[in-house]
């Protein structure tokens, strides 16, 4: 319940990267069912179409934040924050635990802000200045 229940899109993968769990901010950030995405790569859902993501996930990434841009199952362009970590079951097995955050209407804002605070906006507007 704590896991569905969360913000946080949560993804749980096996070492080699095949998602193994992805809880409903999973769902909703990338575009894909739970159904969809089980045994597919965490690399195929975390891409721009570039083929960059297969250099994201190395031991350098355990413990790290990035932020990824990505095309989402249905098609839509997000920017994703992506925290990952590496853990080790009960029976000694490798894992990887990404959490991921929708980061886009944050950067939205941010270009929009930008552009209406911008310099040439401010001395565009002011007839002293021009």
């Amino acid at each position: 319940a704590i896991f569905q229940g969360l913000g946080e899109g949560i993804i749980e993968t096996n070492k080699e990267l095949l998602i193994l769990e992805f809880n409903s901010a999973a769902e909703r950030i990338l575009g894909y069912s739970a159904v969809q995405a089980a045994g597919r790569s965490v690399r195929d859902l975390l891409t721009d179409g570039s083929g960059h993501a297969d250099e994201l996930f190395t031991n350098e990434s355990k413990g790290k934040e990035w932020e990824q841009l990505i095309i989402t199952g249905t098609g839509e362009k997000k920017t994703v924050r992506v925290s990952a970590n590496q853990i080790v079951d009960e029976s000694g097995e490798l894992h990887w635990v990404l959490l991921l955050s929708d980061r886009t209407e944050v950067d939205q804002l941010r270009e929009q802000l930008e552009g209406r605070f911008g310099f040439a906006n401010i001395v565009g507007k002011n007839h002293q200045m021009q």
